[in-house]
């Protein structure tokens, strides 16, 4: 089973980032302990940034893939429903 899921979480995913980027949030905190910079800190913003762009404009997406044998029909339910997608 293919199922597209970044749309699901996107948008919590992203407000969480937000704050524990926040210049009191955990993370910021924790990756400042640890000796890195505000460079690096930057350069994690601009990773998200780029991601939350990239989920909005659908050039990007999560997938999840599910394997099982034939006709294991509790890993699927009914095999003859439509797979969702964010198309």
């Amino acid at each position: 089973m293919l199922e597209a899921v970044g749309h699901d979480f996107m948008e919590k995913f992203f407000t969480c980032c937000e704050s524990t980027l926040a210049e009191d949030g955990l993370l910021v905190l924790q990756i400042r302990a640890l000796g890195f910079n505000d460079k690096f800190i930057r350069t994690w913003e601009y990773y998200f940034d780029y991601y939350a762009a990239g989920f909005k404009t659908c050039t990007l997406g999560d997938y999840q893939i599910v394997f099982s044998r034939p006709g294991n029909v509790a890993a699927f339910g009914d095999p003859y429903n439509v797979v969702p997608s964010t198309y």
